[in-house]
């Protein structure tokens, strides 16, 4: 039924960009605005998940944020419902980890201090995500983050879409009172926000199973190995940091996601003695290492040699 040059609206289909469970995603072209957007459609089939949808779309109308995703419009034509929001060519966190692992850390960081921006203006606009993580997590370009797929958001001081005792999330990117069906919060998002500021960091999520009871009991039950024993050379200030994002008890984690950043932006900033050691390992342009060490090592020779001069001579 969807095929490159169906006309929906304005829009006419180019091509498939991705697929799920619930529906598919297309590049599109507006020829009046001469510009691409991406149009997502839920599959026929799922009559019943058709109320999410919207409700995704309502979230993301809602909050105006350059972090996350803009919908341009809500439709549906035939049996398709659909959303139009902005085409990011530069793919998700997730493929950028797959293809080039970690980033440095300043990239990481950058990542992070975008996406809690976006996380604590939807909390203000009363709107939980909980559903964080890098396949969730849009790259412009220029490399900055966009949180799209609100498919679970909700609305603070709403009643829960899901049923007693059914819960809906991502395992790995799983807090636990979200695991327990507890309720959810904004904290909530900061415990997943948390997992992937771990997994920017280390290469791995903090819990790893064979099957996913065994990650949502982890999730619930166990201690997450610090950082540091996971990626050498991380500032043990790091592990306090992230553990507290990760804190089992809602309360005992970071009041904000930008807290939450920038506190972890402060665990790497170095001692003035690293800052020195790592200038004068850094050759300046247009000179090698040799020419910036050398000065420092020929005074220190300068020293050594007046002060075996001077016993000699006593």
């Amino acid at each position: 039924m969807i095929h490159p040059g169906l006309k929906v609206g304005p829009y006419m289909l180019q091509g498939q960009l991705a697929t799920g469970g619930m529906g598919v995603v297309w590049r599109a072209w507006h020829a009046e605005l001469d510009r691409a957007v991406a149009i997502k459609f839920l599959s026929v089939g799922h009559g019943a998940s058709r109320e999410r949808f919207r409700r995704e779309a309502r979230a993301i109308a809602h909050i105006r944020h350059p972090n996350v995703l803009t919908v341009h419009d809500f439709g549906e034509t035939g049996e398709l419902t659909y959303m139009v929001v902005d085409f990011l060519p530069g793919g998700t966190l997730a493929q950028h980890l797959r293809e080039r692992g970690r980033p440095p850390v300043a990239e990481a960081l950058a990542l992070l201090s975008g996406l809690a921006g976006a996380l604590d203006h939807a909390h203000a606009e009363g709107i939980l995500h909980r559903d964080v993580k890098p396949s969730n997590i849009l790259l412009t370009d220029e490399g900055t983050p966009i949180i799209a797929d609100f498919g679970l958001a909700k609305f603070l001081g709403s009643p829960s879409t899901t049923s007693k005792g059914m819960t809906s999330g991502t395992p790995a990117y799983m807090a636990p009172e979200q695991i327990l069906d507890e309720g959810t919060m904004p904290a909530t998002d900061q415990y997943a926000l948390a997992t992937v500021a771990y997994e920017l960091l280390t290469g791995v999520v903090p819990f790893q199973a064979d099957t996913v009871s065994e990650v949502l009991l982890a999730q619930v039950h166990d201690a997450p190995i610090k950082p540091s024993e996971v990626r050498l050379g991380l500032p043990p200030e790091v592990d306090a940091v992230i553990l507290r994002g990760l804190a089992k008890r809602p309360e005992e984690r970071w009041p904000t996601c930008a807290a939450f950043v920038q506190a972890l932006r402060e665990a790497f900033v170095p001692s003035d003695a690293a800052v020195i050691t790592t200038r004068m390992a850094v050759p300046r342009e247009g000179f090698s290492a040799r020419f910036v060490l050398g000065p420092a090592v020929g005074c220190l020779v300068v020293l050594l040699l007046f002060a075996v001069a001077r016993v000699l001579t006593t």
